[in-house]
């Protein structure tokens, strides 16, 4: 009976991981270098999770749990990417997290990402394996190791020093001489098909193996314990990050290169008829434009955009929704109609700070005029600000610093104690900011990498401070606390939208700063700098020679090194 039970056991565990490997291919999305879904529970960052992966030349995303000791039952994920998103990952991280927290739709896409060939690494900690109810979960399915049903990690004071397993198949990057010592290690207990790759006195420490496609890392190791004077914690091991950033990139490894453009299926194609209607102007819904939107081509975003500027409207599909995807087509041909629209009156302010921004876009030798008239005016001064700087006429530098200088001391000069300087700049003048330093970058203006390089650090920062406050609840009966709830969301989704800014349009690197970026990039450290600078570079691998990175390739950041040396042999497939 009990052969039975463990041969059905087998039996089962073969199926599930048949069926992983069987399900349909993802389409991933290209990527240069490997890039890490960091998702964070408390103490994770005794893990030295960042230089890990800088060492390890590792781009990642930060989504992380915020839990309060003073409101029971208060848990809130943020940052975390939507189904879609989680194509551009070779690898997710959870650190010291419940699967609660993470919620059974997410552990199902992420069952999901690691069988088509992601990876997946599990840490250790009071909220892992049995303590946080990991059992009967895809991540029980998923791991190397099962665990013990009791939520205990037994301590030993003493510690037991890490070093390589007898059977391990990595070559840790380590010299163990300096004897790191773990104190508290999850009893975990490899499956068949797990390797112990490295141990702690003689308990499994860090376990790898296979689920599907993918490759998943489990972590016995807990980030807590004090050993005696003397006793070297293996968090405060010097060569910790390397052995860590090794996992991680071990994990990633598995996660196949995007499909060629040749074997993609097409996005976005319109059928013959649905592209006669739109050479016509007649039947463009929003469903076409969001197609068009998808895989935009010059004929489309032609006849898209004719169909937006009639004089009697584009009707559901305006400019204001379609200028973005109209940007990289803009030409000299459209300023005329540009500024014919621009010089109605129209109650659409969003169609008509498109059509600004747009109307830059175009060269349109006639636009700076009036750019020049629209950045005077508050409802359209941020889209002429973004216009001037895609018109690309050096003229305009002077007039941005001057708004950009007016709108930083305006921020310091209107905080007070009750709007201190996060909240102003949040509601008020970051958005002015954010775009006239984007401007001056792209106007090839001398400082603007380093003031780029900080206003983005200040958005960031500010961002997370709202997110935290944002963490306090309030009862419906207490209208000042709802107002000051209220207050904080806003900031934080306005900080958001000059983040998502800063973003997107962080390259294609102009040709004018190519010289400060390349020397600001050499020297970076900074992992807020790295994750812009790592946006530039990726959306540069079209319009920059590659010789450009090759000074990169020796950079102090692995992860800037990494991808310079990616971006020297070309892009990929798209």
């Amino acid at each position: 009976m009990v052969v039975r039970g463990i041969f059905l056991l087998l039996a089962l565990s073969f199926i599930g991981r048949a069926a992983a490997a069987d399900s349909p291919a993802w389409e991933w999305e290209p990527a240069l270098t490997p890039k890490a879904l960091l998702i964070e529970g408390l103490w994770s960052d005794f893990f030295r999770l960042e230089p890990a992966l800088h060492v390890a030349g590792i781009g990642y995303r930060e989504a992380y749990v915020s839990r309060s000791p003073f409101m029971p039952g208060y848990t809130r994920l943020f940052n975390m990417p939507s189904e879609e998103e989680m194509r551009q990952f070779s690898v997710i991280v959870i650190a010291n997290l419940d699967a609660p927290s993470v919620n059974p739709e997410r552990l199902k896409q992420i069952r999901e990402f690691v069988s088509q060939g992601g990876g997946l690494v599990v840490l250790g900690g009071y909220w892992a394996y049995s303590r946080g109810a990991y059992g009967g979960t895809p991540l029980e399915e998923m791991l190397p190791v099962t665990f013990p049903t009791e939520n205990r990690i037994p301590p030993n004071r003493a510690g037991l020093a890490l070093r390589a397993a007898p059977q391990a198949t990595w070559k840790l990057p380590a010299d163990f001489t300096a004897k790191p010592m773990a104190f508290y290690i999850q009893s975990l207990v490899p499956k068949a098909e797990g390797t112990v790759q490295l141990v702690a006195g003689d308990k499994p420490a860090i376990v790898s193996g296979t689920f599907g496609k993918g490759r998943v890392v489990a972590f016995a190791l807990t980030a807590n314990g004090d050993g005696a004077e003397g006793i070297l914690p293996f968090w405060d091991w010097a060569q910790w990050p390397k052995v860590m950033g090794q996992a991680i990139d071990w994990a990633a490894g598995a996660r196949p290169p995007a499909p060629d453009a040749s074997s993609r299926a097409p996005k976005g194609m319109l059928t013959e008829d649905e592209m006669n209607g739109l050479t016509l102007g007649t039947g463009v819904t929003p469903e076409i434009a969001r197609r068009i939107s998808e895989r935009p081509t010059p004929q489309t975003a032609e006849a898209l955009f004719l169909h937006v500027i009639r004089p009697e409207g584009g009707g559901k599909v305006t400019l204001a929704t379609v200028f973005r995807t109209l940007l990289p087509f803009a030409k000299v041909g459209w300023g005329a109609r540009l500024r014919e629209s621009l010089e109605k009156f129209s109650p659409d302010l969003e169609g008509r700070q498109g059509g600004l921004i747009l109307l830059g876009a175009s060269k349109d030798p006639e636009a700076y005029g009036i750019l020049r008239e629209a950045v005077q005016k508050e409802p359209t001064k941020d889209a002429a600000i973004e216009g001037l700087g895609l018109l690309g006429n050096p003229a305009a530098i002077p007039l941005i610093r001057e708004l950009l200088v007016r709108s930083e001391n305006a921020c310091k000069a209107q905080a007070t104690e009750d709007e201190p300087t996060p909240g102003v700049f949040a509601r008020q003048h970051g958005s002015t900011i954010v775009v006239a330093a984007i401007a001056l970058y792209r106007l090839g203006e001398p400082e603007a990498v380093p003031r780029l390089m900080e206003v983005h650090r200040r958005v960031r920062l500010f961002e997370r401070v709202f997110q935290n406050a944002a963490k306090r609840r309030v009862r419906d009966t207490d209208p000042t606390g709802v107002a000051i709830k209220k207050s904080l969301i806003e900031s934080d989704r306005q900080l958001g939208l000059m983040l998502g800014q800063l973003r997107a349009q962080a390259g294609p690197l102009p040709e004018k700063q190519t010289a400060a970026f390349v020397r600001a990039a050499t020297e970076a450290t900074d992992p807020v700098d790295i994750e812009w600078m790592s946006l530039v570079m990726e959306q540069s691998t079209t319009s920059v020679p590659a010789a450009t990175w090759q000074p990169l390739t020796k950079a102090r950041d692995g992860i800037i090194s990494r991808l310079a040396t990616a971006l020297g042999n070309g892009p990929p497939g798209r």
